[in-house]
């Protein structure tokens, strides 16, 4: 798959995150609801494995996922939220116990989240 259409895949999925449905998408990317619907399925799934390897990866190394929010308009951070509450539910149905740690980032409105799946342990290796 080309990056184009990895690209275009993604703002599939931000754009049904953010709220608009899949005719809107479909009429956006001149493709039937049908396919968006698929589009958005695949990246999705694609796209939870993805963060939950990255939280796994970055707890064996003793270390969190981060998700840094700048300060900006209240609707760009309530997306963040949106897709913070999406994301949470789908790492769940993955039986992953999410704990959000959150931080202010500065005096600027910006914050940062840091993601954890309590249901982690990575084993300990003999060096």
């Amino acid at each position: 798959m080309g990056v184009e259409a990895v690209q275009r895949n993604l703002e599939m999925l931000q754009d049904r995150i953010a709220g608009s449905t899949l005719q809107e998408i479909a009429d956006e990317h001149g493709v039937t609801p049908q396919a968006v619907h698929v589009i958005v399925d695949r990246t999705m799934r694609r796209h939870v494995e993805e963060v939950l390897l990255g939280m796994w990866a970055a707890q064996k190394d003793g270390q969190l996922l981060v998700l840094a929010v700048p300060p900006g308009l209240a609707h760009e951070q309530a997306l963040t939220i949106r897709y913070l509450d999406f994301m949470l539910g789908e790492l769940a149905e993955l039986h992953a116990d999410v704990q959000v740690h959150y931080r202010p980032a500065g005096f600027d409105g910006g914050f940062v989240l840091a993601l954890e799946d309590r249901n982690f342990h990575p084993k300990e290796h003999p060096r």
